[in-house]
C-alpha cells in the first residue's frame, strides 16, 4: 500500500505516493450535501469472463480500492431480481439517504435518529429504535448507491492508518536515523559554532603565572591532599 524505498541502515523506508494520499484523505463538505449531490444508482453487470477475475474498476487508484464498493458482478435472473426488489430497501428508485427502509419492514426509518441513541426529559439514553443489523442494512444501501457512511463518528477527522503506527520492536535503527537527523542539524550551524567558540577565546583574560601553575599542576600536585572515605563498603 505503501511504497517502499531504498534501504537505510538495513531497514525499508517509506515514502508517500498518491494512493496513501487517496486512502487518508477526509471529506471537506456537509453531510448533506454528500447525500444529495454524490447519490448513484446501483449498477448490475455480468461477471468478466476469464480467471482470475478482471477487479471492478470504480472506487480504485492504481488498481487498490480505497473505498468500499458493491458489488455490481450479480447476474440477475428472476429469482434474484425478485428477492431484490421485493423490498422497499432494495428499491433504488425510491432511494432516500435520510429516509430509509430496512430489509424485512416496510416502515420508513429517519436516519440518523433511528440509530443513535436516545435521551428523555429526565436525562437518561435508551437505545436506538434499530439494532446494530438493520443499522448495517442501511449501511449496505448507502454503499449501494455510491455513498459514504457519513454518520462513522471519526467521518470527518479519519481513522489513523496502521502503516502509520509507531516501529514496533527493537527501534535502534530508529533512535540511529534521529541521530543522524540531529547530526545534520548540528552541522549546520557549525559555522557560527566556531566563530562563537573563536570569540570566546579572544575575549578570555590572560592566566598570570600563579593561575597558569595551578592549571598545569593543579591536579597532579593537589591529589595526595584530597580527602578520602575510608571504610567504605559497598
Amino acid at each position: 500500500m505503501i511504497g517502499r524505498g531504498p534501504q537505510l541502515g538495513g531497514q525499508r523506508r517509506a515514502y508517500f505516493t498518491a494512493i496513501d494520499r487517496k486512502l487518508r484523505e477526509v471529506p471537506y463538505l456537509s453531510r448533506y450535501v454528500i447525500l444529495e449531490q454524490f447519490k448513484k444508482k446501483p449498477r448490475y453487470m455480468d461477471e468478466c469472463p476469464g480467471t482470475p477475475r478482471r477487479a471492478y474498476e470504480h472506487n480504485c487508484f492504481d488498481r487498490i480500492r480505497f473505498k468500499p464498493t458493491f458489488n455490481p458482478y450479480v447476474k440477475l435472473n428472476k429469482d434474484k431480481k425478485y428477492r431484490l426488489d421485493n423490498w422497499e430497501s432494495r428499491n433504488s428508485e425510491r432511494f432516500d439517504p435520510l429516509k430509509c427502509y430496512v430489509r424485512g419492514s416496510r416502515k420508513a426509518y429517519d436516519v440518523p435518529f433511528a440509530i443513535l441513541p436516545s435521551k428523555d426529559e429526565l436525562g437518561n439514553f435508551h437505545p436506538p429504535v434499530l439494532s446494530g443489523r438493520y443499522r448495517a442494512d442501511i449501511e449496505k444501501q448507502y454503499y449501494m448507491h455510491d455513498l459514504p457512511w457519513v454518520w462513522h463518528k471519526n467521518f470527518y477527522t479519519g481513522t489513523n492508518h496502521f502503516c502509520d503506527n509507531m516501529v514496533v520492536g527493537k527501534k535502534e535503527w530508529y533512535r540511529r536515523e534521529q541521530q543522524k537527523e540531529r547530526m545534520k542539524e548540528a552541522m549546520g550551524k557549525i559555522n557560527d559554532l566556531v566563530l562563537e567558540y573563536r570569540q570566546e577565546f579572544r575575549d578570555k583574560k590572560r592566566y598570570n603565572f600563579l593561575e597558569r601553575v595551578v592549571n598545569t599542576l593543579g591536579e597532579d600536585i593537589a591529589h595526595k591532599y584530597i580527602r578520602k572515605i575510608k571504610h567504605v563498603y559497598l
